[in-house]
């Protein structure tokens, strides 16, 4: 019997169920059972005080900027020796997509699982109401703040929201032609122009009523940002490409789904979990584990989780797959994420980047949206500073 730990619920955990049940009728050798244990955060949390005491589950599903600090306790098996034992083309899987699957020596510390990147969502019929095409969504910033402009009534409707999450702000720097560290991790590498135009952008179209804080912090924030353009009370949002399915289930207006618009150039970073393979266990037990690993790995069964939720196929073969060339030709949306991944920009690989990514930049994008003083002059030297602390320690 193989414990997979994951982190995703309602509609999501549904669709990983179908997967975990699909796989335990194929064979009678191994069975898996699935436990949800909280958001990415909590299944962390969970996971750690699980390795401390020793009863970790055989496989788990890390947010990917969490893996190297669990690889570095020794407890996660490198995978390598799995994949090249059975011969699985590391090589296969979409480059952008594996810049979190290697540590510094080699190692396979995880592989690609739900993977997504950010795209935009829109309300066609709000489109419609204010003579905007919609057809025609916003490709560049100038673009959207006139659509957001238009889209916004003063004080009860706004043109443009976001989560309060970091990897928005790194998306905005790459669009500015700035990194989210600098070369030899020592700082951001946004302490320039590009990140104060970065800021400043949002700033402005806050300062403008043009744009909606959602509540709470995190993935609280995702939820309401989420609810508020269910709701009607946004027009525009940009949120993680497996949202795609639970919107186009949850919208009673005509849905728009497209790419970001970009800057002086295109970017954006990759977000959603990995898995990985814990050690403690026979070698036995992880050769089960590994067969289901392999099970996530083959083409055709992760294009069909892609296709049940929004979540980027993690090869071009899945997306060649059947059941991912089937929602695509029944809702093209599912085509944007994958258009997105060409212009994916790594992020760091650092010992401390999950405390540089939840810690500073989820705060400092916190702080941006919240207080009018925090310019982007004010904000670059102020996140700099807080990184620096903690990069160099």
């Amino acid at each position: 019997q193989v414990s997979f730990w994951e982190g995703l619920k309602g509609s999501h955990l549904e669709n990983i169920e179908k997967i975990v049940n699909d796989y335990n009728n194929s064979q009678d050798k191994v069975w898996v059972t699935v436990s949800y244990q909280g958001d990415y955060n909590e299944t962390a949390a969970q996971a750690q005080t699980a390795l401390a005491a020793g009863n970790q589950p055989n496989l788990c599903q890390l947010e990917v900027s969490r893996i190297k600090p669990f690889f570095n306790t020794g407890k996660v098996l490198d995978l390598k020796p799995f994949a090249e034992k059975d011969g699985l083309d590391l090589g296969s899987f979409y480059e952008g997509l594996m810049s979190f699957s290697y540590d510094e020596s080699g190692a396979l510390a995880s592989l690609p699982f739900n993977r997504s990147t950010y795209i935009m969502y829109y309300n066609k019929d709000m489109f419609k109401e204010v003579g905007l095409d919609p057809e025609a969504p916003p490709t560049t910033w100038a673009e959207l703040k006139d659509a957001a402009t238009k889209l916004s009534i003063d004080g009860k409707r706004w043109g443009f929201s976001i989560p309060a999450d970091g990897m928005f702000l790194e998306s905005l720097v790459f669009q500015c032609g700035g990194t989210s560290l600098n070369e030899d991790g020592t700082d951001i590498g946004f302490n320039n122009e590009a990140g104060i135009e970065a800021i400043d952008f949002l700033k402005g179209m806050m300062n403008d009523g043009l744009m909606k804080t959602p509540a709470g912090e995190d993935y609280t924030s995702f939820d309401s940002c989420r609810n508020d353009f269910i709701g009607g009370t946004v027009g525009i949002i940009y949120s993680s490409s497996g949202d795609i399915n639970y919107l186009t289930e949850s919208t009673e207006f005509e849905l728009g789904v497209a790419m970001l618009p970009a800057n002086t150039e295109q970017g954006v970073g990759s977000g959603g979990a990995n898995i990985v393979m814990f050690d403690g266990f026979s070698d036995e037990e992880n050769a089960a584990t590994w067969d289901f690993v392999k099970y996530l790995c083959d083409p055709e069964v992760a294009g069909k989780f892609a296709s049940l939720t929004g979540y980027l196929p993690t090869s071009p073969a899945a997306a060649e797959s059947t059941a991912f060339k089937e929602i695509i030709a029944k809702n093209p949306a599912y085509q944007v994420p994958c258009d997105m991944l060409n212009y994916v920009k790594e992020r760091p690989y650092h010992p401390y980047y999950t405390e540089y990514y939840y810690d500073v930049l989820n705060d400092a994008i916190s702080q941006i949206l919240l207080d009018p003083s925090y310019t982007g002059e004010v904000a670059v030297k102020d996140i700099s500073n807080r990184a620096k602390l903690l990069l160099n320690q």
